[in-house]
This record gives structure tokens, C-alpha cells and sequence, in this order.
């Protein structure tokens, strides 16, 4: 059964929706290269995308180290972005 994927965007904080601007933008992140982007520490780069994935909006890229957003997900999250003006 896929996911409700409204329900799971309706509450996400402003730095996940940044997260997943930031995964549509580059296509992958490795939790190194997120922690960059975002100046925080690794563990919380981390945190954030397991969060995500727990939400079935990310997953690990089979092409590269690092994640994406699941395609399942991808038009869902990009509406959620463009109604908070993010995309």
C-alpha cells in the first residue's frame, strides 16, 4: 500500500522541507555533503534524513552514495514546496 504522502508532508518543520528543496535540486545528498550545506553537525544531518526515510519520502540513491527523493514521493513533495513558495 503506498503511502499518503499529504499527510506525511502536513507536518514537516521548514529545515526538512529545505532538505528535500535541497535532494530535488542536486538530485542526492550524502549526510556529509547535507551537513555542509546546511552548517550543522553530521549526527543531525543524519537525524533529519532518517527522519525522511521513516516518512517513506526519501530513500538511499542506488546510484550513488548518499539519498534522494523516492520518485513515488517526488510529485507530492514538489507540490508541498511550491504551496510554501520553497520550489
Amino acid at each position: 500500500k503506498a503511502p499518503r504522502y499529504e499527510s506525511l508532508l502536513a507536518d514537516l518543520s521548514l529545515e526538512e522541507l529545505l532538505t528535500l528543496q535541497a535532494l530535488l535540486q542536486h538530485g542526492s545528498l550524502t549526510a556529509e555533503e547535507h551537513a555542509l550545506v546546511f552548517g550543522i553537525e553530521h549526527a543531525a544531518s543524519l537525524d533529519r534524513l532518517e527522519i525522511l526515510e521513516d516518512r517513506e519520502l526519501v530513500e538511499p540513491d542506488p546510484g550513488r552514495p548518499g539519498f534522494r527523493v523516492r520518485p513515488e514521493a517526488a510529485r507530492a513533495v514538489r507540490v508541498a514546496l511550491h504551496r510554501r513558495n520553497l520550489l
